[in-house]
């Protein structure tokens, strides 16, 4: 299930947002006069006009009409800032908090996100949320997390209602409650939300909390899939695999595995690796096993070291090393993996390319019984 990290993003408030400027500057800008338009908002701006000195502060970021400059890009946000620009103040906050231009200050960040909260600034709402709920450079305060997050979500910020639906559905911030977990969520998955429509796609798929509902599941896992996201790549997969919502489809599986196993995905690049070795509806093909398994088993997956190890205990694809074997069985048995504990018990038992043992021979007979 996922986390709430997995889905607390962070407010999308970048230096590169240039309001609209009043007048002549905002026309001058407009056709592309820049230089016109930077002195326009200056003068302004130094006449203590919020909206221009957030114009200004663009303009040197960016190094429209003027040459780029950082400091004084911050310097005029945390002007417009103090004279109480909401989106100078959600600006200066996320400096703070990611320590772009400036120094973190978690102190700092804290301190303008608030102001920005309060004047109802749905992004700057959220990360107060997060920043109450993990304690990022203040006491946790879980009651304070759940208002925020829940203000930004009914203020209609598509994050944060995924975040509120994760905070229902873990628990973690706010009560257990899996109704108000899928109202969130679904009201989130539903304006494209990815990571919202995992979770929702968990929740249909596991019965958790809702009943089972496959086919939701699937459609969910789909759009998030299409948009690029390897976990619901992956569970895609399996659900062509295996049937599951859908027509039982394995060339689509081994499609889906594949786009979330070159994103690094070492559950599905186990899966994919077994698929072509044992030619589970596609053709076998022992190279691209062993690329897939070895990817997996390089990144730490149990189950392809285990598999990697029958590939050279067997001479399957690979030269017989029953050495090699012994190693990539002994790194999924350490694991856990119950299938890897017991060869690892036969090849000391038998001191099949490996010194005898009866020792430990019976030590991963035990574990593998457990």
């Amino acid at each position: 299930m996922l986390v709430c990290r997995a889905i607390a993003v962070g407010v999308v408030l970048l230096l590169s947002v240039l309001a609209s400027v009043a007048y002549e500057a905002k026309d001058a800008y407009d056709r592309g006069e820049y230089i016109k338009a930077f002195n326009l908002s200056l003068d302004k701006a130094n006449h203590g006009d919020s909206e221009a000195q957030v114009n200004v502060a663009a303009m040197y970021f960016h190094g429209l009409g003027t040459i780029a400059d950082k400091a004084q890009a911050f310097a005029w946000y945390l002007k417009a800032a103090e004279n109480g620009s909401v989106q100078a103040q959600a600006v200066v906050g996320t400096a703070y908090r990611v320590g772009q231009i400036v120094p973190v200050n978690k102190a700092e960040a804290f301190k303008w996100f608030a102001k920005a909260a309060e004047q109802g600034n749905p992004g700057a709402q959220m990360v107060l949320g997060q920043m109450y709920l993990s304690g990022e450079g203040i006491p946790v305060n879980k009651p304070d997390a759940l208002m925020w997050m829940t203000r930004a979500a009914n203020n209609e910020h598509i994050p944060a209602q995924a975040a509120l639906g994760v905070m229902y559905l873990n628990g973690d911030g706010a009560p257990t409650d899996k109704a108000e977990a899928e109202k969130w969520l679904k009201k989130a998955a539903l304006r494209g939300q990815l990571n919202a429509q995992i979770a929702l796609a968990q929740m249909y798929r596991d019965g958790d909390g809702v009943p089972v509902n496959t086919t939701a599941a699937f459609n969910l896992f789909s759009d998030a899939a299409v948009a690029g996201n390897q976990d619901a790549q992956g569970a895609l997969a399996y659900m062509y695999r295996n049937g599951d919502g859908t027509t039982t489809d394995k060339a689509l599986a081994i499609k889906w595995y594949e786009k979330a196993a070159v994103q690094g995905n070492t559950d599905a690049q186990s899966a994919a690796g077994v698929m072509y070795l044992t030619g589970e509806g596609i053709m076998i093909n022992k190279e691209r096993a062993l690329n897939w398994l070895l990817s997996a088993a390089i990144g730490g997956d149990a189950d392809a070291q285990a598999n990697l190890g029958n590939m050279y205990f067997e001479g399957n694809g690979v030269v017989r090393d029953k050495n090699t074997a012994f190693n990539w069985y002994l790194k999924a048995a350490i694991q856990g993996n119950k299938r890897a504990q017991a060869y690892v018990s036969q090849m000391y038992r038998s001191g099949d390319g490996i010194p005898k043992n009866l020792d430990l021979a019976y030590t991963w007979q035990n574990k593998s019984r457990e």
